[in-house]
């Protein structure tokens, strides 16, 4: 009996050490903070997503997902391959807890940009070393000297040429996606601490720290580039946004300023535009403060001076708008949309003053020989801005292409051309209120509020851009090839973002910071 006893004793020991020792080698535990030893230092877009796997397809659908993957460079139908079966089980394995992605302007030999991934697998790790044999089937093994296996796929992901390589290291698979099929090794070199990583960066960790306490599953940080010889600085922005199937985002980031602001805005006026209520390309206002941080402190000056803004008496005020191809105007023939431009009426001065006073200011500055001719509509006056300044530019434009500048009760708004101010009065009794639906802020206490229609904007700026690139390609086609590639860079990503409709930004105050709200996506 005493054998039978010790017999057992034995093997529930056997057994016990076995599942300790498999549960030693199939456990790691989580530590998110991780994934960012494979981040390189020098990473300018970081972004963190929890359960991709499972949340691929609504991420898939969304038109801003498409947008980066179009402006990356990716065919159209690259997230259609993603849902085949062998697929989907393979990143169920590789992304259904944290993974990072990142945007290197410099990695590998070339010193061309990449895209570099890191995801928390855990134990899986581990089995999927001992099954490397079919990993060897399916992608060519690489000899990379940094103690970690290492994989690439044999035929380039996308029509740029770059190459998708990976490895297994402790508890997460990290990857990159480069034109240098050895910019793995480096990526490694970071992981092991032979080269800095975004986790060893001191002046991160405030950026690492925020995105790994987030609730929010899709967040990261972006550099924003800054001209070498500007007199700005702009810190990395922190974003908050969710990705979801109905084509949406939204989030926001906090700007640091050099001055304080108040720490609560006051609500938004609603500047009247037109009393048709036109769905402008771009509408905003900003008010007090906001236009504070959205001007240089030296321009904030001069256009308060310029347009007799009374910051005493009255919060000041701007609005703008550029209103849709139904109330566009014209420039020497050309099609244009108009551009009404908006601001709050000291309370003692008469807008017959203010006109006045503001082309006396612009007649000084330039000798445009300007003059206002009075004209009415019902009760609300507006004034035809003429030139008697002989041969001038303005001069030189026809009747209908002159500015008017029109007084709604205690705004003065000034329109880019008599033709579109026209279209907004026909068939209609001017009204002195605000027009619904032209400034709907979604936060009252908003300081500044702007709101960009992306389909019929975008498209207006691409046939500008388009006009412009013709110019230089006509006055210097050599001299003009780089920066008629930028503008096409820029198109592209224009009709990249058309999908997403609409773009929402308002500002709001913390202590001692501006936050940025931002809503993009189908209405």
């Amino acid at each position: 009996m005493k054998r039978i006893g010790k017999r057992l004793l034995f093997w529930v020991t056997v057994l016990l050490f076995a599942g300790s020792l498999v549960y030693w080698l199939l456990t790691v535990p989580s530590h998110p903070a991780e994934l960012f030893r494979a981040i390189p230092g020098n990473s300018s877009v970081i972004s963190m997503h929890r359960d991709l796997a499972n949340r691929l397809e609504d991420v898939a659908a969304n038109p801003l997902t498409l947008s980066f993957a179009r402006a990356a460079g990716l065919p159209d139908d690259a997230f259609s391959t993603l849902q085949d079966e062998e697929t989907i089980q393979m990143l169920d394995w590789l992304a259904s807890d944290e993974s990072v992605i990142a945007y290197v302007p410099e990695l590998g030999i070339t010193g061309e940009d990449a895209w570099v991934f890191s995801s928390w697998i855990g134990g899986r790790a581990q089995i999927l070393r001992w099954r490397s044999g079919e990993l060897d089937e399916a992608l060519r093994p690489m000899a990379i000297d940094a103690g970690w296996p290492a994989w690439l796929y044999p035929e380039p992901v996308d029509e740029t040429g770059r190459y998708l390589a990976l490895a297994l290291v402790d508890g997460m698979v990290v990857g990159c996606v480069a034109r240098d099929v050895a910019a793995i090794g480096e990526v490694l070199a970071c992981y092991n601490g032979a080269l800095p990583s975004m986790r060893e960066r001191r002046d991160k960790q405030d950026m690492v720290s925020r995105v790994l306490s987030s609730t929010w599953d899709d967040r990261g940080w972006f550099t924003p580039w800054v001209p070498p010889d500007s007199d700005w600085y702009l810190s990395d922005i922190f974003v908050e946004y969710a990705l979801a199937g109905d084509g949406h985002i939204e989030g926001a980031f906090l700007v640091n300023l050099p001055f304080d602001l108040p720490s609560q805005g006051s609500e938004l006026p609603v500047p009247p535009v037109s009393a048709t209520g036109p769905n402008p390309i771009i509408s905003g206002v900003a008010a007090g403060p906001g236009l504070r941080v959205l001007m240089d402190p030296e321009w904030y000056d001069r256009t308060s001076e310029f347009l007799g803004l009374d910051r005493e008496a009255s919060p000041a005020a701007m609005s703008l708008a550029v209103l849709d191809d139904s109330f566009s105007g014209r420039l020497k023939t050309m099609k244009m949309p108009t551009l009404a431009i908006g601001w709050r009426r000291p309370a003692d001065v008469t807008a017959e003053a203010l006109v006045m006073r503001l082309l006396d200011m612009v007649n000084a500055e330039w000798n445009l020989g300007l003059v206002p001719v009075r004209e009415t509509a019902g009760d609300m006056p507006y004034w035809i801005i003429d030139s008697i300044g002989g041969l001038n530019w303005y001069a030189a434009l026809g009747r209908r292409e002159r500015f008017v500048i029109a007084e709604f009760n205690d705004w003065m708004m000034m329109y880019s051309n008599l033709g579109g101010f026209q279209k907004l009065l026909s068939g209609t009794s001017p009204e002195t209120g605000g027009v619904d639906g032209m400034v709907q802020v979604p936060d009252p206490a908003a300081l500044a509020y702007l709101r960009t229609d992306l389909v019929t904007g975008g498209k207006a700026i691409r046939g500008a851009l388009t006009a412009y690139t013709l110019m230089l390609m006509l006055n210097d086609a050599a001299g003009s090839r780089e920066t008629r590639q930028i503008i096409n860079e820029i198109k592209a990503w224009i009709e990249a973002l058309g999908p997403l409709e609409t773009l929402e930004l308002w500002m709001t105050t913390v202590p001692g910071s501006a936050k940025v709200h931002f809503s993009s996506g189908i209405q």
